[in-house]
C-alpha cells in the first residue's frame, strides 16, 4: 500500500487530490465545488491521505504506511504525524 494523495472527509464524502496537492486543496474543492463551507482547521481525524487501495488513512496511519513505504522524503515536520510537506 502506497499513500498517492492528500484527502479530507467532509461526513460521508472524501475529497482526495493526488500530489503535489496540500490538504488546503481539498479545503477549497470542497467549498467551491461541492459548496461544503468547512474550515481548514477542521479536526485532525478527519484529514488525511488515500492510498492506491483508495483507503483513507488518517494522518498517524497515514505516517506508519509511508516510513514502511520510505516514501518519507522529510521528516522536519511531527515525527509521527503526517504531512504532505514530508512526502512532496
Amino acid at each position: 500500500m502506497k499513500i498517492l494523495g492528500v484527502a479530507v472527509k467532509f461526513n460521508n464524502i472524501m475529497v482526495c487530490m493526488p500530489k503535489p496537492s496540500r490538504h488546503c486543496d481539498c479545503f477549497e474543492y470542497a467549498a467551491l465545488r461541492l459548496g461544503i463551507k468547512s474550515r481548514i482547521g477542521s479536526p485532525a481525524d478527519n484529514q488525511g491521505f488515500y492510498t492506491d487501495t483508495a483507503e483513507f488513512l488518517n494522518r498517524k496511519e497515514a505516517w506508519v504506511v509511508a516510513e514502511k513505504e520510505k516514501q518519507i522524503i522529510n521528516y522536519d515536520d511531527g515525527k509521527g504525524i503526517l504531512f504532505s510537506e514530508n512526502l512532496w
